[in-house]
């Protein structure tokens, strides 16, 4: 038996139904798309709730993964250190290089302000601005070096040379 629900759903009653407008209407219309007619439903999930099972090799590798970073440190550390150690030295070496030119020039400077201070005119400047004379002619005595290293103070003679 059929009922009005199924007889309109018949395609040649349709089809007889369409008139002039609608045939024109139906040329400009576009094909539809592939997959046009189908409908995806997607569900939200939630992994927030889930905890992952741990994996024993997982552990194991992560060791391994540490053990030869730090081998490989400690060989790049031993091929570097000679070279750092030479650049070290090399900056050292400079520095007392720099230090030593200082001290030469500083022993310089010394020596010619020692050298200004024992001029014989500058002693004699010295002499007068003390009112000192020099010795008489038998009054002066050299010393022999003794072994003993001590000075030895004579006392002026008071006879006649």
């Amino acid at each position: 038996m059929a009922t009005i629900a199924t007889t309109l759903r018949r395609p040649d009653l349709l089809a007889a139904e369409t008139t002039a407008e609608n045939e024109i209407a139906d040329s400009y219309r576009l094909r539809g798309l592939p997959g046009d007619n189908l409908y995806l439903f997607s569900k939200r999930i939630d992994n927030s709730r889930l905890v992952r099972e741990a994996n024993p090799k997982t552990r194991g590798d992560c060791w391994n993964t540490i053990a030869t970073a730090c081998v490989l440190a400690a060989m790049v550390g031993t091929a570097v250190s000679p070279r750092v150690a030479s650049v070290l030295t090399g900056y050292q070496t400079e520095k007392l290089k720099s230090e030593n030119r200082e001290l030469n020039e500083q022993r310089r400077a010394r020596e010619i302000a020692e050298a200004r201070l024992l001029t014989p005119s500058r002693l004699d400047q010295l002499a007068n601005a003390r009112s000192l004379a020099a010795p008489a002619a038998g009054r002066e005595q050299h010393l022999q070096p003794h072994e003993s290293g001590m000075a030895m103070i004579i006392p002026p003679r008071t006879g006649a040379n």
